[in-house]
């Protein structure tokens, strides 16, 4: 492991998590998700309320850390060591989550299921985006 960031693989990496991280974002939450919020349409804001530059700007941040995270542990192993860090991730945020939201929420315990299962999925592609660009960078 080096204790240097490669500032070229970092930023080549940031941009390539950030990608698949809004775009899985938007399939998950504006297709899958769907009937779920459909069903708990009162919770939500309008499609056309929604900040959008708030919603990239939290994009930004997640990939900013997620690499920050990636880029102190990296040993080169390929694919696997990003989806093994994804899984780790994912589970760091989205296990907790499940059991607060459907705590704190008015949604069925399905709905916090399938929002922990999208987000593993999630975090694991960009675990996998992250260790492919750095290791080719």
């Amino acid at each position: 492991m080096s204790s240097q960031v490669n500032s070229k693989k970092f930023f080549l990496a940031l941009v390539a998590v950030l990608v698949v991280h809004e775009v899985l974002g938007y399939t998950i939450h504006q297709v899958l998700m769907t009937p779920f919020y459909q069903e708990t349409y009162s919770m939500w804001r309008m499609l056309e309320d929604i900040n959008m530059g708030l919603v990239l700007l939290g994009g930004l941040i997640f990939s900013l850390f997620f690499m920050a995270v990636f880029t102190q542990g990296y040993e080169g192993k390929g694919l696997m060591e990003g989806g093994r860090y994804g899984l780790l991730i994912g589970n760091l945020i989205f296990f907790p989550a499940l059991f607060v939201n459907y705590a704190v929420m008015p949604i069925t315990f399905s709905m916090a299921v399938h929002w922990y299962g999208y987000g593993l999925v999630q975090t694991i592609a960009c675990g996998f985006a992250a260790a492919l660009v750095y290791q080719r960078a």
